[in-house]
């Protein structure tokens, strides 16, 4: 069982650097977002997409490890496995070990907020240009064309009222 304990240990240093990477990939991506620089996104999409197919073999091999403990491979498994650590390898390791798992938690959960900041900065850009776009061919964003009436109150066009020809 000890050496259960030993590859965890391994796997979750081996998570924490790929969450680091991933947070760095992240943070290019906010910066290149807030740029509005295209090919940095482009470089940083790529980036996360190398990095997500090592993070999924990562928590394969956590659950299979679960799994060759006897336990489910689910937050509960994870939680048995941590509790019983201190029995099968110690108080200081199993001290060092639950540290590690709460830092690992931690830099996902950084990652998560990271890459949701990301995506609704992403949706508001897509927005305006849909806005500016919609402003330029004279339609609201719902593609009707809204005027102004002598009375101050909106009418609906029948035609199509661009400001600019594409």
């Amino acid at each position: 069982m000890r050496q259960a304990y030993t590859q965890f240990q391994q796997l979750m240093q081996r998570e924490a650097e790929e969450l680091s990477a991933l947070l760095a990939a992240l943070e290019r991506e906010a910066e290149a977002i807030a740029a509005s620089d295209a090919t940095a996104i482009e470089s940083a999409a790529a980036a996360k997409q190398e990095l997500l197919p090592r993070l999924e073999k990562a928590a394969a091999e956590r659950a299979a490890l679960l799994g060759g403990a006897g336990l489910s491979p689910n937050r509960e498994g994870l939680e048995a496995f941590l509790a019983a650590a201190a029995e099968h390898i110690g108080d200081e390791s199993a001290d060092e070990l639950n540290t590690t798992w709460g830092a690992l938690r931690e830099q996902l959960q950084a990652c998560q907020l990271k890459n949701m900041a990301n995506g609704q900065a992403l949706e508001g850009s897509r927005r305006q240009t849909e806005q500016a776009l919609s402003l330029l061919l004279g339609q609201k964003a719902d593609g009707g064309t809204t005027l102004y009436g002598s009375d101050g109150g909106t009418v609906k066009s029948r035609g199509n009222h661009s400001y600019a020809k594409v």
